[in-house]
């Protein structure tokens, strides 16, 4: 997790804490229980689709 919060920003919303890494093509969003999302759409898209579980 300190490799994340190095790069990443930390976030909350409705799929839980985690940490945001945004780049020029793509974000990633990695969740403190594990879970992954990634793609080449804004964060609220990730941030979406995991709380959808």
């Amino acid at each position: 997790m300190s490799l994340l919060s190095r790069f990443g920003t930390e976030v909350t919303g409705e799929f839980g804490e985690g940490y945001a890494i945004t780049s020029k093509v793509g974000t990633a969003l990695v969740t403190k229980d594990g879970r992954v999302a990634i793609g080449a759409v804004p964060q609220q898209v990730l941030a979406e689709a995991l709380a959808a579980k």
